[in-house]
């Protein structure tokens, strides 16, 4: 029993030195398998241990079929004849109307989603959604050519002002949904 302790501390002394030898070892190993590897590629009379390979094809046994267009020339200058203009925004037969269909008078589909008091100081946020697009405003806050008035936490209302319509008493006041 005393030999195999001694045995365990000499090894655990030289724990290093075991380690290295059992990496050379490992590495031996796997060095004489790839030699027997590319020995027995050898025996095929290639020398350089590549694979042969074959010769290249040369481009005339290729048969590549015609790539042919489905419609006729005078077909596809009957699609093109007509210049449409795909870049720009459609303009509208309206004369009133403007960026989005809205007329003047008429105002943006607000929807107001939620209204709270992030830092308890009496000072509300609001999250609407205005043309199917959300976003955070506080008093003050401008949007497109709306600005929010005043945002009432106890109601849950919003009240908005239109910019540059021409008549300075343009507002209207918008309620959460419960």
């Amino acid at each position: 029993m005393s030999s195999i302790l001694a045995l365990l501390k000499l090894i655990y002394e030289n724990k290093e030195k075991v380690v290295l030898g059992a990496v050379i070892v490992a590495f031996v190993g796997v060095g004489a398998y790839q030699w027997r590897a590319k020995g027995s590629d050898d025996s095929t009379g290639n020398s350089g241990g590549k694979k042969p390979s074959k010769p290249p094809r040369k481009a005339e046994t290729f048969e590549v079929p015609q790539i042919g267009n489905q419609y006729s020339l005078q077909k596809i200058l009957e699609l093109t004849a007509e210049k449409k203009n795909i870049f720009e925004e459609p303009r509208s037969e309206k004369a009133g109307s403007r960026k989005g269909g809205r007329q003047d008078s008429e105002w943006a589909e607000v929807v107001i989603k939620i209204i709270f008091d992030a830092t308890r100081s009496g000072s509300y946020i609001a999250i609407i959604e205005v043309d199917k697009r959300r976003r955070f405003v506080k008093e003050g806050e401008h949007f497109g050519e709306y600005e929010v008035r005043r945002i009432d936490g106890v109601k849950k209302c919003l009240t908005i002002v239109r910019r540059g319509s021409g008549r300075e008493g343009d507002e209207k006041e918008f309620c959460a949904e419960e």
